[in-house]
Protein backbone atom coordinates (compact mmCIF):
# COMPACT_ATOMS: atom_id res chain seq x y z
CA UNK A 1 0.00 0.00 0.00
CA UNK A 2 1.27 3.45 -0.26
CA UNK A 3 1.61 4.27 3.14
CA UNK A 4 3.12 1.26 4.48
CA UNK A 5 6.09 2.99 5.22
CA UNK A 6 4.22 5.25 7.67
CA UNK A 7 2.97 2.45 9.08
CA UNK A 8 6.35 0.51 9.62
CA UNK A 9 7.83 3.56 10.86
CA UNK A 10 5.24 4.02 13.79
CA UNK A 11 5.26 0.37 14.08
CA UNK A 12 9.17 0.96 14.83
CA UNK A 13 8.78 3.75 17.34
CA UNK A 14 6.29 1.56 19.52
CA UNK A 15 8.61 -0.77 19.94
CA UNK A 16 11.42 1.26 20.36
CA UNK A 17 9.24 2.47 23.84
CA UNK A 18 27.20 -0.14 43.90
CA UNK A 19 30.32 -2.56 44.06
CA UNK A 20 31.43 -6.02 45.74
CA UNK A 21 31.16 -4.71 49.44
CA UNK A 22 34.70 -5.41 51.27
CA UNK A 23 35.47 -5.77 55.08
CA UNK A 24 37.18 -2.28 55.03
CA UNK A 25 33.36 -0.89 54.61
CA UNK A 26 31.88 -3.17 56.87
CA UNK A 27 28.62 -4.15 54.62
CA UNK A 28 27.63 -7.27 54.66
CA UNK A 29 27.12 -9.17 51.02
CA UNK A 30 23.75 -9.75 49.87
CA UNK A 31 22.81 -11.60 46.77
CA UNK A 32 22.07 -8.47 44.61
CA UNK A 33 25.73 -7.47 45.05
CA UNK A 34 27.17 -11.51 43.43
CA UNK A 35 29.34 -10.62 40.47
CA UNK A 36 28.36 -11.09 37.27
CA UNK A 37 30.83 -13.92 36.63
CA UNK A 38 27.75 -16.52 38.26
CA UNK A 39 25.24 -14.61 36.05
CA UNK A 40 24.29 -15.14 32.31
CA UNK A 41 24.10 -11.13 31.36
CA UNK A 42 25.09 -11.98 27.62
CA UNK A 43 23.12 -10.02 25.20
CA UNK A 44 21.74 -12.06 23.05
CA UNK A 45 22.89 -10.21 19.53
CA UNK A 46 21.27 -12.48 16.76
CA UNK A 47 22.74 -11.35 13.04
CA UNK A 48 20.81 -12.45 10.21
CA UNK A 49 23.18 -13.65 6.88
CA UNK A 50 23.71 -10.67 5.65
CA UNK A 51 25.48 -8.97 8.87
CA UNK A 52 21.96 -6.98 9.83
CA UNK A 53 21.60 -7.24 14.10
CA UNK A 54 17.78 -7.99 14.05
CA UNK A 55 17.76 -9.11 18.15
CA UNK A 56 20.11 -6.90 20.00
CA UNK A 57 18.75 -8.30 23.68
CA UNK A 58 16.46 -11.23 25.38
CA UNK A 59 15.45 -10.44 28.66
CA UNK A 60 12.40 -12.21 31.02
CA UNK A 61 10.62 -13.39 28.39
CA UNK A 62 10.56 -10.82 25.40
CA UNK A 63 13.19 -10.33 22.63
CA UNK A 64 13.89 -6.48 21.32
CA UNK A 65 13.69 -7.26 17.48
CA UNK A 66 14.95 -4.68 15.11
CA UNK A 67 12.99 -4.28 11.51
CA UNK A 68 14.83 -2.48 8.00
CA UNK A 69 12.33 -0.09 6.30
CA UNK A 70 14.71 0.32 3.31
CA UNK A 71 12.03 2.53 1.79
CA UNK A 72 12.66 5.09 4.13
CA UNK A 73 15.66 6.48 1.47
CA UNK A 74 13.31 6.98 -0.73
CA UNK A 75 10.50 9.35 1.04
CA UNK A 76 10.40 12.83 0.51
CA UNK A 77 11.62 15.32 2.99
CA UNK A 78 7.91 16.32 3.05
CA UNK A 79 7.04 12.47 4.05
CA UNK A 80 9.76 12.40 6.46
CA UNK A 81 8.49 15.43 7.88
CA UNK A 82 4.81 13.66 8.13
CA UNK A 83 6.33 10.57 10.11
CA UNK A 84 8.40 13.07 12.29
CA UNK A 85 4.95 14.71 13.60
CA UNK A 86 2.50 11.58 13.75
CA UNK A 87 5.77 9.83 15.93
CA UNK A 88 6.03 13.65 18.04
CA UNK A 89 2.24 12.91 18.63
CA UNK A 90 2.40 9.40 19.72
CA UNK A 91 5.68 10.67 22.20
CA UNK A 92 3.41 13.38 23.32
CA UNK A 93 0.33 11.02 24.56
CA UNK A 94 2.90 8.30 25.99
CA UNK A 95 2.43 9.32 29.56
CA UNK A 96 -1.38 9.30 29.34
CA UNK A 97 -1.05 5.18 28.60
CA UNK A 98 0.90 4.59 31.83
CA UNK A 99 -1.06 6.58 33.54
CA UNK A 100 -4.60 4.74 32.26
CA UNK A 101 -2.41 1.55 33.26
CA UNK A 102 -1.86 2.22 36.86
CA UNK A 103 -2.30 5.54 39.10
CA UNK A 104 1.49 4.63 40.08
CA UNK A 105 3.13 3.93 36.97
CA UNK A 106 4.49 7.37 36.37
CA UNK A 107 5.61 8.12 39.96
CA UNK A 108 7.46 4.37 39.72
CA UNK A 109 8.87 5.27 36.37
CA UNK A 110 10.17 8.77 37.23
CA UNK A 111 12.06 7.23 40.29
CA UNK A 112 13.72 4.25 38.80
CA UNK A 113 14.82 6.51 35.60
CA UNK A 114 15.95 8.91 37.82
CA UNK A 115 18.36 6.01 39.66
CA UNK A 116 18.93 4.71 35.93
CA UNK A 117 20.84 8.06 34.62
CA UNK A 118 22.31 9.18 37.67
CA UNK A 119 24.02 5.73 39.74
CA UNK A 120 27.26 6.05 39.46
CA UNK A 121 28.06 2.86 41.20
CA UNK A 122 29.35 0.00 39.70
CA UNK A 123 26.72 -1.27 36.96
CA UNK A 124 28.33 -4.62 36.45
CA UNK A 125 27.25 -6.39 39.71
CA UNK A 126 23.67 -8.87 39.73
CA UNK A 127 21.72 -6.34 41.78
CA UNK A 128 22.54 -3.66 38.73
CA UNK A 129 21.16 -6.06 36.21
CA UNK A 130 18.09 -7.26 37.94
CA UNK A 131 17.02 -3.48 38.31
CA UNK A 132 18.12 -3.12 34.48
CA UNK A 133 15.61 -5.90 33.29
CA UNK A 134 12.83 -4.63 35.80
CA UNK A 135 13.21 -1.02 34.32
CA UNK A 136 12.99 -1.93 30.94
CA UNK A 137 10.10 -4.74 31.51
CA UNK A 138 8.28 -1.49 32.94
CA UNK A 139 8.98 0.47 29.79
CA UNK A 140 7.96 -2.62 27.42
CA UNK A 141 4.60 -3.08 29.54
CA UNK A 142 4.07 1.10 30.03
CA UNK A 143 3.79 -0.29 33.60
CA UNK A 144 4.47 -2.51 36.00
CA UNK A 145 1.83 -5.05 35.38
CA UNK A 146 2.70 -7.43 32.21
CA UNK A 147 1.40 -6.60 28.77
CA UNK A 148 -0.09 -9.92 28.38
CA UNK A 149 -1.25 -11.89 31.73
CA UNK A 150 -1.70 -8.37 33.29
CA UNK A 151 -0.07 -9.63 37.05
CA UNK A 152 2.25 -7.46 38.68
CA UNK A 153 6.66 -7.52 37.68
CA UNK A 154 7.94 -8.10 40.57
CA UNK A 155 11.17 -7.01 40.76
CA UNK A 156 14.16 -9.99 41.36
CA UNK A 157 16.50 -7.15 43.46
CA UNK A 158 15.55 -6.54 46.79
CA UNK A 159 14.35 -3.78 48.64
CA UNK A 160 18.05 -2.78 50.45
CA UNK A 161 19.56 -2.67 47.64
CA UNK A 162 16.70 0.16 45.63
CA UNK A 163 17.54 1.52 49.58
CA UNK A 164 21.02 1.71 48.20
CA UNK A 165 20.65 3.08 44.89
CA UNK A 166 18.31 5.12 45.83
CA UNK A 167 20.41 7.06 48.23
CA UNK A 168 23.21 7.35 45.87
CA UNK A 169 20.91 9.34 43.79
CA UNK A 170 19.13 11.02 46.31
CA UNK A 171 16.08 9.05 44.87
CA UNK A 172 12.83 9.05 47.09
CA UNK A 173 10.04 6.60 47.24
CA UNK A 174 6.93 6.77 49.38
CA UNK A 175 6.36 3.88 51.83
CA UNK A 176 3.39 3.11 50.33
CA UNK A 177 4.82 3.13 46.81
CA UNK A 178 7.85 0.96 48.18
CA UNK A 179 4.87 -1.56 49.19
CA UNK A 180 3.36 -1.27 45.55
CA UNK A 181 6.46 -2.28 44.40
CA UNK A 182 7.24 -5.52 46.82
CA UNK A 183 4.21 -6.39 48.43
CA UNK A 184 2.61 -9.22 45.93
CA UNK A 185 -0.71 -8.98 47.01
CA UNK A 186 -0.73 -5.04 46.60
CA UNK A 187 -3.00 -4.43 42.93
CA UNK A 188 -1.68 -7.72 41.54
CA UNK A 189 -3.68 -8.08 38.59
CA UNK A 190 -3.93 -5.15 36.55
CA UNK A 191 -7.70 -6.10 34.89
CA UNK A 192 -10.03 -8.57 36.79
CA UNK A 193 -12.00 -10.73 34.82
CA UNK A 194 -13.25 -12.67 37.45
CA UNK A 195 -16.43 -11.53 38.57
CA UNK A 196 -16.15 -13.02 41.85
CA UNK A 197 -13.16 -10.74 43.15
CA UNK A 198 -14.96 -7.84 42.03
CA UNK A 199 -14.03 -6.68 38.36
CA UNK A 200 -13.62 -2.93 39.62
CA UNK A 201 -12.24 -3.65 42.83
CA UNK A 202 -9.76 -6.42 41.74
CA UNK A 203 -8.17 -4.61 38.77
CA UNK A 204 -5.38 -1.78 39.06
CA UNK A 205 -6.29 0.17 35.82
CA UNK A 206 -6.69 3.67 36.68
CA UNK A 207 -10.23 3.72 34.65
CA UNK A 208 -11.37 3.81 37.52
CA UNK A 209 -10.45 5.80 41.20
CA UNK A 210 -9.57 3.16 44.27
CA UNK A 211 -13.06 4.42 45.59
CA UNK A 212 -15.11 3.40 43.20
CA UNK A 213 -16.84 -0.30 43.03
CA UNK A 214 -18.44 -2.42 40.41
CA UNK A 215 -21.55 -1.76 41.52
CA UNK A 216 -21.29 1.94 41.69
CA UNK A 217 -19.59 1.70 37.72
CA UNK A 218 -22.79 -0.25 36.52
CA UNK A 219 -25.11 1.79 38.40
CA UNK A 220 -23.58 4.98 36.67
CA UNK A 221 -23.40 3.86 33.16
CA UNK A 222 -27.20 2.72 33.96
CA UNK A 223 -28.13 6.24 34.72
CA UNK A 224 -26.88 7.59 31.75
CA UNK A 225 -27.68 5.47 28.97
CA UNK A 226 -30.33 6.49 26.54
CA UNK A 227 -32.44 3.23 26.47
CA UNK A 228 -34.26 4.56 23.50
CA UNK A 229 -31.81 5.22 21.22
CA UNK A 230 -31.69 2.29 18.33
CA UNK A 231 -27.84 2.50 17.75
CA UNK A 232 -26.19 3.23 21.44
CA UNK A 233 -23.16 4.84 21.83
CA UNK A 234 -20.18 3.19 23.17
CA UNK A 235 -19.88 4.82 27.11
CA UNK A 236 -16.72 5.30 29.42
CA UNK A 237 -14.30 4.77 26.58
CA UNK A 238 -12.65 8.46 26.57
CA UNK A 239 -13.64 9.02 30.62
CA UNK A 240 -12.34 7.74 34.41
CA UNK A 241 -14.59 7.18 37.34
CA UNK A 242 -13.54 9.16 39.98
CA UNK A 243 -15.97 10.52 43.20
CA UNK A 244 -16.19 14.09 44.00
CA UNK A 245 -16.30 15.96 47.30
CA UNK A 246 -19.89 14.84 48.05
CA UNK A 247 -19.04 10.94 46.90
CA UNK A 248 -21.27 11.24 43.99
CA UNK A 249 -19.19 8.96 40.88
CA UNK A 250 -18.60 11.42 38.24
CA UNK A 251 -16.75 10.85 34.71
CA UNK A 252 -13.20 12.85 34.05
CA UNK A 253 -13.13 12.61 30.56
CA UNK A 254 -10.47 12.67 28.34
CA UNK A 255 -10.14 15.99 26.11
CA UNK A 256 -8.19 19.54 26.12
CA UNK A 257 -9.69 21.45 28.88
CA UNK A 258 -10.17 17.90 30.98
CA UNK A 259 -8.50 15.16 32.24
CA UNK A 260 -5.17 14.74 30.15
CA UNK A 261 -5.34 18.26 29.06
CA UNK A 262 -2.27 19.57 28.61
CA UNK A 263 -0.70 16.14 26.56
CA UNK A 264 -3.48 16.38 24.59
CA UNK A 265 -2.83 19.73 23.76
CA UNK A 266 0.86 18.83 22.29
CA UNK A 267 -0.96 15.38 20.76
CA UNK A 268 -3.08 18.05 18.57
CA UNK A 269 -0.40 20.49 18.09
CA UNK A 270 1.87 17.93 16.34
CA UNK A 271 -1.14 16.45 14.85
CA UNK A 272 -2.06 19.90 13.56
CA UNK A 273 1.07 20.11 11.82
CA UNK A 274 1.06 16.65 10.30
CA UNK A 275 -2.19 17.89 8.27
CA UNK A 276 -0.31 20.37 6.81
CA UNK A 277 2.51 18.13 5.05
CA UNK A 278 -0.62 15.70 3.93
CA UNK A 279 -0.62 14.00 0.55
CA UNK A 280 -3.76 14.33 -0.25
CA UNK A 281 -6.90 15.46 1.80
CA UNK A 282 -8.14 12.47 2.92
CA UNK A 283 -4.97 11.35 4.37
CA UNK A 284 -5.48 15.03 6.23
Amino acid sequence: MKNNWIILALFALILAACGTPDAANNKTQTSDDWDLDTVNVAPKQVVDEDGFMWQTEQFADLKMVRYQVPSWDGLTPKQRELVYYLCQAGLSGRDMMYDQNYRYNLEIRSALENIYRNYDGNRMTQGWKRFEVYLKRIWFSNGIHHHYSNMKIMPEFSKEYLAEVSKATGTKFSDEVINVIFDPTIDAKKVEQDADKGLVEGSAINFYAPDVSTEEAKAYFKSIIDTLERAPMSYGLNSRLAKNEAGEVIEEVYKVGGLYSAALEKVCYWLEKAETVAENKKQA
